[in-house]
């Protein structure tokens, strides 16, 4: 490997060579831009760094550094001059000059910069040269993605994502850090970071791939690559969420994990980054889809009657492999039944889904990722894809119970192994549990008194499952509502929290719907829901930020639009254990 001297004045060049001793296996000679672009033309990759010498103008230098990281990105640039010059810095680097030096005579700062650009040079020459990291081994595929996200700011994701990245590069895999809160992203700030690109540049490269993508990143000591947001709030807007799609794939092409930090928002950029991790769970599944033989595998079951009926009603299930694509065809199920075991397509997709589940990893994240290889056959008016289907209760369950049955079985899969022997019943009578709510009458009385006060009930307990993730979320509801020409009983308030809650949801409608219900049947002067929720999905997975509580709130009436009302009830719900 070499380094290129540029520096027209003989004896300098020389107590630059000198300088140099050991650094490098040889020195290219220069005297001017021209000769230098030719030198590295005819060198190719042997040329590692670049020094010009304080010789060379300023215009001719910066010039020559421009056209260097155009040409030849993978090559550090190190800018010797005799004084220094706070313009001719920052312009510096803008071209991409890994360091400025004023003192032309100091050996030791000399020596000190070409070797930082050196080991920058060799490092993301590894990484994004087109060839894996050295300790990666053959075949490497992308990296994963860790995406740190809250809808809330100031929770910490910016301190969690800078020591998880730090922590990651410490253990020895290679790590780049992305920062994509594009208006105000303190990720350099954290960091101690003074970058000469950030995201903003990279965006701006038309021609983006992954050597000249390197060039953008900040390295930090602890071993992690940065690209940092934007310096100017105000270009935010301006970068293209595709744009940004494309920097995290080169990303992942050249690192082990990329983790980001987001803006508390679910900005463009933000579902792009989310884009990613789907990615790369259809990545993973598909790998392991490749696992199974090519090839028809079949097999068949029965469901012992319908209630209606004694008869036994076939499922038959033909699954094809084919690569990395699974197709899970109930060609030749028998047709819907009268009685109470027929299945709507999403219960029957949601089998197919955990029966493919048990062949995955434990590591592969549960998102849409996992459907993307699965092609799901059922005819129209079959008992998999009803017409009229059943409602979720005890022979709806049975029928996807024997769905993902039947498909493991035709995988292969020992159904009389005791991890595997009673998990389809258990996880579908859970799920009917969770989703099913106790049907109620919503009771309600004259307000003969003229009750005109606050009813509150605190510290209702509630469980729903996060349509997102199919995790559980639970918490404490407080309802109140300010009466008019009728009460409700006490016991429906909990009840209705209930009746929303036992669904697939997310807490934001779970509020809302409790509120627009007390408003729609009981016609009261005011209503008022909080609901505080520990979500699973966000404890457990992701950010894992054990212990976060969300809250939410929904208002109607005169506790949204007279002051005195609402922070009456907010001081009652306040008060709740």
């Amino acid at each position: 490997m070499a380094v290129l001297i540029v520096e027209p004045h003989d004896g300098y060049a020389t107590w630059l060579a000198n300088a140099l001793s050991g650094l490098t296996d040889r020195v290219v000679r220069a005297a001017d831009p021209d000769e230098a672009m030719a030198a590295v033309a005819a060198e190719g990759r042997e040329v590692l760094a670049a020094i010009i010498g304080p010789s060379a103008g300023d215009r001719d230098a910066l010039a020559l550094a421009g056209a260097l990281q155009q040409g030849t990105p993978d090559v550090s640039v190190v800018l010797v001059r005799r004084q220094e010059s706070g313009e001719l810095i920052r312009q510096a680097l803008r071209m991409g000059v890994k360091d400025v030096l004023s003192s032309a005579s100091d050996e030791t700062a000399v020596r000190t910069a070409a070797a930082r650009a050196l080991e920058i040079a060799r490092t993301l020459r590894g990484r994004l040269g087109g060839g894996a990291p050295a300790d990666a081994g053959e075949g490497r595929g992308p990296g994963k993605v860790v995406t740190v996200f809250s809808s809330k700011g100031g929770c910490g994701k910016t301190f969690l994502s800078t020591n998880l990245a730090v922590s990651l590069a410490r253990s020895g895999v290679e790590v780049a850090l992305v920062d994509l809160d594009l208006h105000f992203g303190d990720v350099a700030i954290m960091l101690h970071l003074f970058p000469s690109h950030t995201i903003y540049d990279a965006a701006q490269n038309p021609g983006l791939d992954a050597l000249s993508l390197k060039s953008f990143l900040t390295h930090h000591d602890s071993g992690i690559w940065a690209l940092v947001a934007p310096t100017e709030p105000t270009v935010a807007d301006s970068i293209n969420p595709g744009t940004i799609g494309n920097i995290l794939k080169l990303l992942r092409s050249a690192f082990d994990y990329v983790v980001i930090d987001t803006p508390p928002a679910f900005s463009e950029p933000v579902l792009a980054a989310f884009d990613e991790v789907i990615a790369y769970t259809e990545r993973r599944t598909r790998e392991a889809v490749r696992q199974l033989p090519d090839g028809e595998y079949t097999a068949a079951s029965e469901i012992e009657g319908d209630g209606v009926i004694d008869d036994d009603i076939p499922i038959r299930v033909a699954v094809r492999v084919a690569g990395d694509e699974l197709t899970v065809d109930f060609t030749g199920t028998a047709d819907a039944v009268p009685g109470n075991v027929n299945c709507p397509l999403s219960v029957t997709r949601s089998a197919c889904f955990f029966a493919l589940r048990v062949l995955l990893a434990d590591d592969i994240p549960a998102n849409a990722g996992t459907y993307a290889p699965l092609t799901i056959v059922a005819p129209e008016g079959s008992l998999v894809n009803a017409r009229r289907p059943s409602a979720v209760v005890a022979g709806n369950v049975e029928t996807s119970q024997r769905l993902a049955d039947t498909v493991l079985a035709a995988l292969g899969q020992d159904l009389s192994d005791e991890q595997l022997l009673d998990t389809p019943r258990r996880v579908a009578a859970s799920y009917a549990e969770l989703l099913t709510p106790a049907p109620f009458a919503p009771t309600t009385f004259p307000n003969h008194e003229g009750y005109d006060e606050l009813v509150v009930a605190r510290g209702i307990p509630f469980a729903s499952l996060c349509r997102h993730h199919l995790l559980p979320f639970s918490g404490l509801a407080h309802v109140g509502y300010l009466p008019a020409e009728r009460i409700l009983g006490l016991s429906k308030l909990a009840r209705v929290v209930e009746l929303f809650a036992r669904r697939l949801q997310v807490q934001e409608r779970l509020t809302t719907q409790v509120a627009d219900w007390l408003q729609a049947h009981l016609e009261p002067k005011g209503v008022g829901v909080v609901l505080e929720a520990e979500h699973l999905c966000m404890t457990l997975r992701g950010v894992q930020a054990t212990g976060a509580r969300t809250v939410t709130s929904a208002l109607h009436g005169l506790l949204r639009s007279y002051p005195s009302s609402r922070q009456e009830f907010f001081a009652l719900t306040r008060t709740a254990t």
